[in-house]
């Protein structure tokens, strides 16, 4: 009996000795790999930022684009053009920011080139300053419930972005010919050689398409930063627009 109880107390012993190295082993893991849990939490940080911010819509954020203009039989023209996000209005699910256009190279006065609406996080609409008139003043009463703001129209940027979807007119995205929709043509590995970003760093490009009887735009859009590189043509009236970015200011 003796025998057996010293035995079982040896056991014990060797069981205790087991654990307490488990936890050392365990707790010297956690401190050697204490990066583990912050670069977890960075990670799942990237992942909602990526869906949220996918196109800045921030106060303040500032592209700068060389700009090419062909009109008719007219000589070609060059401007440097500035774009700025001047106003944003939050409104519960939607988030309206106003873009104005200043002509550096006229020197002229800014003037309101379009509105982005955003629906949610992913869901981004583009209006010209004409109809965005009517999309700012609505935006601004808070009185108002927003009902039927983007009607029927076509988004122009539907985030993430991957190649081969397609977004727009629900009556459109299913025509075999590919127009009147957006289409994602490709997606690259570029470098951006534009002053405020890093030259060395590559970065997702995404091409997308929007095609119709009269003209087709071809825009590249760079996730977090914005439109990085547009082409406007039209087929009847001679009329050419090509602008890329050169400069911006992250916020």
């Amino acid at each position: 009996m003796k025998r057996k109880k010293n035995i079982r107390i040896l056991i014990g012993i060797a069981i205790s000795l087991l654990l307490v190295n488990i936890i050392q082993n365990v707790e010297s893991f956690h401190t050697w790999n204490v990066s583990f849990y912050p670069q977890f939490n960075f990670m799942f940080y990237e992942d909602v930022k990526s869906e949220k911010d996918f196109f800045p819509l921030s106060l303040g954020m500032t592209w700068i684009y060389e700009k090419e203009i062909q009109e008719g039989m007219e000589q070609e023209q060059t401007f440097i053009v500035k774009e700025e996000v001047v106003e944003i209005i939050n409104r519960n699910n939607l988030t309206g920011a106003v873009i104005k256009e200043t002509n550096l190279t006229k020197n002229e006065q800014s003037i309101v080139k379009y509105i982005i609406v955003r629906v949610g996080n992913s869901i981004y609409y583009s209006f010209d300053r004409y109809k965005g008139e009517f999309i700012l003043k609505r935006l601004r009463d808070n009185d108002d419930n927003l009902y039927d703001l983007v009607e029927s129209r076509c988004p122009f940027l539907h985030a993430p972005l991957s190649a081969g979807d397609i977004f727009g007119d629900p009556k459109s995205i299913t025509r075999d010919d590919a127009m009147y929709s957006w289409h994602v043509i490709s997606k690259e590995k570029v470098h951006l050689y534009v002053d405020g970003l890093e030259s060395n760093k590559l970065f997702d490009q995404y091409t997308m398409e929007f095609r119709t009887c009269p003209d087709q735009k071809e825009v590249k859009i760079v996730p977090h930063i914005g439109i990085v590189e547009e082409h406007y043509k039209h087929h009847g009236y001679p009329y050419y627009i090509h602008k890329f970015l050169i400069k911006c200011y992250l916020k």
